[in-house]
Parts: C-alpha cells; structure tokens; sequence
C-alpha cells in the first residue's frame, strides 16, 4: 500500500490542506523523469507548524476501521481544530495484490491494481474527541484485522522513540498494527527490545538478512554481529569491542533501534518468498535526524531510500543537512499562515548540493545564520571596506573564513 494524495480538514494548525506524495513506480506510471529518490516525502518546517499532526492524520485515514476498534488499545488524540466539530483526513491509497490477498503466499506484490479513498473522522463529544468508526472495502477490512498479514503495511516512529526493556515492552496490550504507529501517538512507547527483536527474526530465519541491512545503512566504526550476550541480547562490534545497544551513543542507539524494530515487523508478516528489501509499505519517521552525525545525516535518506526501493518513505527533519541531500520534488515546506493556521508549499528553488548557509537561509528560513557578535563585526567591517578602507576589506575576507576567531 501506498498513499498518493491526502486532504486533511480541520485538522489542529490545518484549516485545509491537500498533498500530492511520491511513491515507489510513479515516474514509470506516469512516464515522466524518476527522482533520484523516488520513495522519499521529507516535511520540513518551524516547531508547531503540523508535521506530526499530518503523519497522524495519514495513519488515522488509512488504519481508521482497526483503530476505532476497541481492540487496538488506540488512544484518539486531540485534534480537533478550535472552533470546529470534526477533523477530517481524506487518503488516496494504492493497492497491490498483497494487500488484499487472503493468501499472500501467492501474491504479487509490485503490482498496483487499484486506488481507494478512505476517510478517518474525529468528533467532539463534549469534551473528549472520539474517532468515527466506518465502512471501508471488504478485502481490505479483512486484511486490517489479520494480525500476521503483510498487507497494508505501516510503521510509524515518533519524535519520542526510544528502547524499551522486554517487560516493559510487554506490559501494555496493544493491537499488532496499533503498536507499530503508537509512538506517533504516545510519548512513552519503547521500541521492541532487541533480545525480543533476535528471537522473532531468528524464528523467521531473517535474522541474518537484518544483520546485513541494518550494517549497510550503520555509519561505521559500528556494525551489528551476529552474536548475543548471556541474556540473549545481539551485540555490536565497536572497533574491536562488543557492546549491547544501551551502551551505544545516543544516535547509534535511537537509529539503529528503530530500523531494527521495522525489519523485525517486517520480518514477522512477510511470506518467506520474500526478501525484507522487497517489502511494500509505508514507513514514517518523525525527525529522522535525530542525535545523528552531520555525516550521517547528509547519506540516511539515500541509504534508507536504496535498501527498501518498495517502501514509501515519510520523514521530517530540522536539518539542513537532510534538506540540502534531496531533490526539490521531495520536500514539502509547512509554514505558518497565520497565527493558528499552516500551508504546505513545495520549494521554488533546487537545494540539493547547496551550502548548508544557503539551505538554512532559503528553505529553513534562517535570515542570518551566523552569531550575532560575528554578524556585527561583518557589518561593521563591510561599511568601512565600502568607505575606502583597504585593511577592513582584508579583515571582512578573514572574518568569513575564520570566524570570530583571535588574529
């Protein structure tokens, strides 16, 4: 399943909104040029701009009938527009046969056979807000409710994400497909713990097909072994050193643990004729730069892009790093209309390959990205140069190269 348009409706800082995405095979459907990332939507935009309310608003649409059921354990969030009665969430989605098999087994599942537009609607009720529950296509509905289906795919990973321990993974009863979408939701949602992560993969024989990919996206000196600690916890390999997750630095930690629990989601649905790189889907990640190195940053798009060419890819960041690595077609700016009200707006000028400056100041909207005390010395420089003196122009050159660094 894919998402190729959504219109959102009264839905927090969006009055009314609609989006067009990128998924994978669209260039090829439509006959125009493919982007060099075809499967990536990146959301760049100020804090309290939407990003997370529209990620929310495409789960809410297109896992309406499971999340409304009591089952799910789904928490409906507070959405509602001020003012107004309902939030509404209208998704285009494409179909390909695994979505809607009853035996996957013997499905094709690069193959798109039909577009289906699907609402999810939030009410007041006096003071709570509730979700609507609906009808929604028969084949469809079936494939929601099987908790082992690969249709209908999605994984969700919110700004809060963080590991969990095993027993406290295991406290909360969540619906299967809830789970995977609950920290974009809930603040305090933990990744599946990775002792938990070996033994399904393990039982699915992918475990080594995991190890393979998480190593090929992983920025060295740390790669993911194939062996485990005394608790059955998988250990990596920091030069020369083997470590369990909570011992890796933040960044490592947070990105390896959450690519970790999608492949183990993955590999716990998918029929075995089927390779993890070749899963159908939609995978959402809020700040993906998070706790990241500039370097990593710059390549963790392109990796995720290349290794899953069949999943559709959501992500948001504040990085300009992120930003300036895409094409113009995949990024989507939200910014403010009016105090309470967001835009959304495609980028007018191309960024890729631009200097981080130069994506700060024209995407980001960072009107001076330099200190203060620097930007005052520049100014200062720059009205002598422009009064004859030689020497402040020297100075001015100095300065943009070194900074406010002592001479």
């Amino acid at each position: 399943m894919y998402l190729e348009k959504l219109t959102i409706k009264g839905f927090r800082c969006f009055a009314h909104a609609t989006m067009d995405f990128n998924w994978p095979g669209y260039a090829k459907l439509a006959g125009v040029k493919a982007l060099r990332l075809p499967n990536v939507n990146l959301l760049i935009g100020d804090n309290g701009t939407g990003k997370t309310t529209l990620f929310q608003a495409l789960t809410i649409a297109l896992l309406r009938s499971y999340l409304a059921d009591n089952v799910s354990g789904f928490r409906t969030p507070m959405a509602i527009r001020h003012g107004e009665e309902t939030a509404e969430a209208f998704a285009g989605a494409l179909l390909s046969p695994l979505d809607t098999a009853q035996y996957p087994d013997e499905a094709v599942s690069n193959v798109l056979i039909a577009a289906k537009t699907v609402r999810g609607t939030i009410r007041r009720k006096g003071s709570l807000q509730s979700l609507v529950s609906g009808s929604m296509p028969k084949d469809w509905r079936r494939t929601l409710f099987l908790d082992e289906h690969p249709g209908c795919f999605i994984a969700a990973y919110g700004a809060g994400r963080r590991t969990e321990r095993a027993e406290a993974y295991l406290d909360r009863k969540l619906g299967v497909r809830y789970r995977r979408v609950a920290s974009l939701f809930e603040p305090y949602i933990g990744l599946i713990p990775l002792s938990l992560a070996y033994t399904q993969c393990t039982q699915r024989s992918r475990w080594m097909e995991v190890v393979d990919i998480v190593n090929n996206i992983l920025q060295p000196p740390v790669q993911l072994t194939q062996k485990t600690d005394e608790r059955g916890e998988p250990l990596f390999d920091y030069e020369g050193i083997l470590l369990p997750i909570a011992e890796l630095s933040d960044g490592y930690r947070l990105f390896s643990g959450w690519l970790i629990d999608c492949l183990t989601q993955l590999a716990w649905v998918l029929p075995p004729k089927m390779t993890l790189r070749e899963a159908v889907g939609i995978v959402i990640v809020d700040e993906v730069d998070l706790f990241l190195s500039p370097i990593w940053q710059r390549t963790a798009l392109e990796y995720l892009s290349k290794e899953f060419p069949q999943i559709q890819w959501f992500c948001s960041t504040h990085s300009p790093l992120v930003a300036g690595s895409l094409e113009n077609e995949n990024i989507y700016i939200l910014e403010r209309e009016t105090p309470y009200t967001s835009k959304i707006r495609r980028p007018t000028d191309e960024f890729e390959g631009k200097s981080v400056e130069k994506v700060l100041m024209e995407l980001f909207g960072v009107l001076q990205p330099r200190s203060t005390e620097l930007q005052r010395q520049l100014s200062d420089l720059a009205e002598r140069a422009m009064n004859g003196d030689v020497d402040a122009s020297i100075q001015y050159l100095r300065r943009l190269h070194q900074g406010t660094a002592k001479q």
